[in-house]
């Protein structure tokens, strides 16, 4: 009995042992060849702290999406948790638990627009440059049902296109993602030549639908009307309207 004991404990502790020591390298493999993410020269631990690089698939491979480190903190008020930094700047926290997982304070920061992931009829035409940045208060996810709900919002600054790359604005889209997998997002234009003004819906098994409005100032180039003119429903010399043309 107490050799069956003895061994019982020792396959325990040793079982503790490989998954505490277990190498971050493993995340590398452990993201499916399918997902748009993936995640390259890992190191550290897994169960400690640790860094990887991370690439975001586009039409032309790869693109980098700078390093991204974790480590794990135990508090009384968060238990267990994860705490994020992208490119040396606080990037939030993930909160797991027996139901599923909650990030919240998450924020990841790209100097360039990663235009790779744009369709090449839009990407090439417009030539759109600027600054990214994707944050979210607040995203719960279960573990069996993959569902999440929660809200974020993606930003981007200094917004240039078209081939003079004509600066057009800021502009903020808020999102909420809802139970069932249905998305809603705002779009404001801050500040630039170009307001945009509208919303952006997607229900699982859909198509996306956008319905907004496009306010042009003097400053916007006459290759920016006309790219405008092949995507929206012209509406006065200086407005466009969405859904576009079919």
């Amino acid at each position: 009995m107490r050799l069956r004991l003895g061994i019982a404990i020792t396959f325990v502790l040793t079982l503790v042992f490989l998954v505490l020591s277990a190498p971050a390298a493993i995340l590398e493999r452990l993201v499916p060849s399918s997902n748009p993410i993936k995640a390259a020269g890992c190191t550290g631990w897994l169960w400690a702290a640790g860094s990887c690089r991370i690439f975001m698939k586009s039409n032309d491979g790869w693109l980098p999406a700078g390093v991204i480190s974790y480590v794990w903190r135990v508090s009384r008020d968060s238990g267990v948790h994860l705490v994020l930094d992208h490119d040396g700047r606080a990037a939030g926290t993930i909160h797991p638990s027996l139901d599923g997982w909650t990030a919240r304070s998450l924020e990841f920061r790209l100097s360039t627009l990663p235009t790779g992931l744009l369709p090449k009829h839009i990407a090439d035409p417009w030539q759109p440059t600027g600054r990214l940045a994707i944050t979210v208060s607040s995203v719960s996810c279960g573990w069996d049902s993959g569902q999440c709900a929660g809200k974020g919002r993606i930003q981007i600054d200094n917004l240039c296109a078209g081939r003079a790359g004509s600066l057009l604005g800021d502009y903020l889209m808020d999102i909420e993602i809802r139970p069932g997998g249905h998305i809603h997002g705002q779009l404001t234009t801050p500040s630039g030549p170009l307001m945009l003004q509208g919303t952006f819906e997607k229900s699982p098994g859909q198509k996306p639908r956008i319905v907004g409005r496009a306010t042009m100032g003097a400053e916007v180039g006459d290759d920016v009307r006309q790219l405008f003119g092949a995507i929206a429903q012209p509406d006065g010399a200086n407005s466009f309207i969405f859904p576009g043309p079919r």
